[in-house]
């Protein structure tokens, strides 16, 4: 379902451009040049050698559907302009397997390959500014897209220049990518040009179509990133009166020349695009290459809004746009019954584990380098995670007992890794959303201090015979092997899987949205994970990947603990403080919370006997309150509900019914 509401939702929303006055060097609509009108035209194709049958081909469809692992009859086809007359095919994944699942090695030309698509000959001469601009649909396993620029007809070529490196294993670029690049610095005033595409590919395609060169094109906004708009991905009915939306979109001016009077617009619908909740623009100027950061101006309560699903449209708008891709974004969140977030295989139950999920869980890569001996570098996949803002009580305490990770190899049998987690507590001075983030930062442990990160625990287990995708719990302990990592109110941590050199595994990681759409913001039970991070040792700086990805499945389990049986009398509430207005429960948990003078802030949770979180959260100044609790899909059995203020707590049993 959340495929097809993309694609449709994509498709209503498709921003088509105006007519954009242009100044073409070479080409343009409607040359059979620029948009392999009927074939190759005076282009040129080339295989290297040994792989002399790996050619770029023409295809009527534009579709790279012939392999076995690319889609075949559900292949989309490049969404260019010119797509109806013909677009320039490499489909590696079909020359290695001739179109059969399995057949590996045996097409007309095993991958590795090397193909070339040159131009024909264009001048420059008397041009000051020279950009490239054509349509690509590009999807990766492990391989290369790169253009080449020659000033001499062909007899020599400049550096190649590398596009795609951001897409990961598996994924695709959107099939109307679009990519503007400036080489006017390589072409500006030569007279005898030619460019190539050269593909060195293993698996899956690389489609061209509609090339142009071009003086300095107009400005063309991109977005970016946002910032996930919904504190939690899932919201509970009963706290969404508790929680607020805020937008923010960073939009980039990727073309050559300044824009005014750019639109940046959110819109909030319903999941059938019938009804529009809330929506707002905001009006800027971008200079050459700037990014501006969009602020609007609301927060908007979600006290209104029914359970199911919600749909966020970030738009940018702009007649002089050089380009349509990259000017709307979509995301999603959840009203639930009685949930903050799903887990796959947990039906309908509170998840205190810190993860973005959903009922799904895509493969993602490690990260560490390509081949079958593995990578060749240390590197580390973390996740962000932010505790709340919870009392801080001498009988409080939130230990870290464990991090659930999940790994998958190619194929379906099971798997054997080690798993290696190292949890670190990041500095105060850092932001919430870590905005003032050091990248180029050691992680302290590869040799180079880290002025942003304490090392303060870790955990081990080597994992053996387990599915693709398992969920594996790694035990963690601090540095003094007390068997759990004390955690505070507050509190920044970096959680981390440690991949070793020639550990060939992919780290699954929880990307909910159907069709590669990006989460940027999450929240649950008082922790929020903002994006996850690579840290690679070769070059020893931190990646940021949570654009790409949802985050990585490095969870940190939680419990809570405190010696309530042994608090001293003046550490306790008076036992009237706490109310449990039905106790046995079914489904709804009332306490009614009586003080005796107005406390400023408390902490509430529910766990169970073990100490662990099931259910948690703030109060803040008041005096009398009733607090409601849906424990209705708990299993039958005794918990404990526990009010902690910053110099006391109460706690009082409860059993659930069914």
């Amino acid at each position: 379902m959340k495929k097809h509401l993309l694609f449709t939702f994509l498709a209503l929303v498709m921003i088509m451009q105006a007519g954009i006055s242009q100044t073409y060097i070479w080409g343009g609509p409607g040359d059979k040049n620029s948009e392999f009108n009927g074939g190759l035209n005076d282009w040129t194709v080339k295989a290297i050698s040994p792989n002399d049958n790996a050619l770029w081909i023409w295809e009527a469809d534009g579709k790279p559907d012939k392999g076995a692992y690319s889609g075949k009859a559900n292949q989309q086809a490049i969404q260019s302009p010119s797509v109806s007359n013909g677009a320039m095919v490499f489909d590696s994944d079909f020359y290695d397997n001739a179109g059969t699942a399995g057949n590996f090695g045996k097409g007309i030309a095993p991958s590795p390959q090397v193909g070339e698509l040159i131009s024909p000959t264009f001048s420059c001469a008397g041009r000051t500014s020279v950009w490239l601009k054509f349509n690509q649909y590009f999807r990766q396993y492990q391989s290369t897209t790169n253009i080449a620029v020659s000033i001499d007809g062909g007899a020599t070529w400049k550096d190649p220049i590398t596009f795609n490196g951001d897409i990961p294993l598996n994924s695709a670029t959107a099939p109307n990518s679009q990519i503007l690049y400036d080489i006017t610095s390589i072409a500006a005033g030569h007279a005898n040009v030619k460019i190539k595409f050269i593909f060195n590919a293993d698996y899956y395609y690389w489609v061209i179509d509609d090339v142009y060169v071009l003086e300095a094109p107009a400005g063309d906004p991109k977005i970016m990133g946002t910032w996930y708009s919904p504190m939690h991905y899932g919201i509970p009915q009963n706290m969404a009166n508790r929680d607020s939306m805020y937008f923010i979109m960073d939009v980039n001016n990727t073309g050559g020349q300044a824009l005014t009077g750019v639109e940046g617009k959110v819109t909030l619908y319903n999941d059938n695009l019938q009804k529009v909740f809330y929506t707002e623009s905001k009006t800027f100027d971008l200079g050459i290459q700037d990014t501006f950061r969009v602020l609007f101006n609301s927060f908007m309560p979600t006290h209104d809004l029914d359970t199911g699903l919600y749909v966020v449209l970030y738009e940018v708008i702009s007649e002089q746009a050089a380009t349509a891709t990259g000017k709307e974004y979509v995301q999603y969140f959840r009203i639930y019954p009685n949930l903050f977030a799903k887990k796959e295989g947990s039906l309908n139950v509170y998840n205190t584990k810190c993860r973005n999920t959903d009922s799904t869980v895509d493969a993602g890569v490690s990260f560490q380098g390509s081949g079958t001996a593995g990578p060749i570098y240390d590197a580390y996949n973390l996740n962000y995670y932010k505790l709340g803002d919870w009392v801080t009580n001498p009988n409080f305490h939130v230990r870290a007992v464990s991090s659930t990770i999940s790994n998958a190899m190619s194929g379906t049998g099971n798997i054997s890794y080690p798993g290696t987690i190292r949890v670190f507590e990041l500095a105060d001075t850092l932001d919430n959303l870590l905005w003032n983030f050091e990248f180029t930062d050691g992680i302290g442990l590869d040799g180079k201090e880290s002025k942003q990160l304490k090392y303060i625990g870790y955990g081990f287990k080597q994992i053996e015979n387990v599915a693709n995708y398992a969920y594996v719990d790694v035990d963690v302990t601090d540095l003094d092997e007390n068997g759990y990592i004390e955690l505070k109110p507050n509190g920044k941590y970096f959680v981390a899987a440690l991949w070793e050199k020639g550990t060939r595994y992919y780290h699954a990681y929880d990307n909910t949205n159907s069709g590669g759409n990006k989460r940027f913001y999450y929240f649950l039970n008082n922790l929020y994970q903002t994006v996850s991070y690579i840290y690679t040792s070769n070059d020893q700086r931190f990646y940021l990947i949570g654009e790409d990805y949802g985050a990585w499945v490095i969870d940190l389990n939680l419990q809570i603990w405190g010696d309530f049986k042994s608090a001293s009398e003046d550490q306790l509430l008076p036992a009237n403080t706490v109310t449990l207005l039905e106790n046995p429960v079914r489904n709804v948990l009332s306490v009614d919370l009586d003080f005796e003078n107005s406390i400023d802030h408390a902490t509430l949770v529910i766990h169970d006997l073990n100490g662990s979180i099931i259910d948690m959260r703030n109060v803040y100044n008041l005096k009398q309150s009733t607090e409601t609790f849906q424990v209705g899909n708990f299993p039958a059995g005794q918990y404990i509900f526990t009010i902690f203020t910053k110099d006391k707590l109460l706690s009082k049993k409860f059993v659930v019914i069914k």
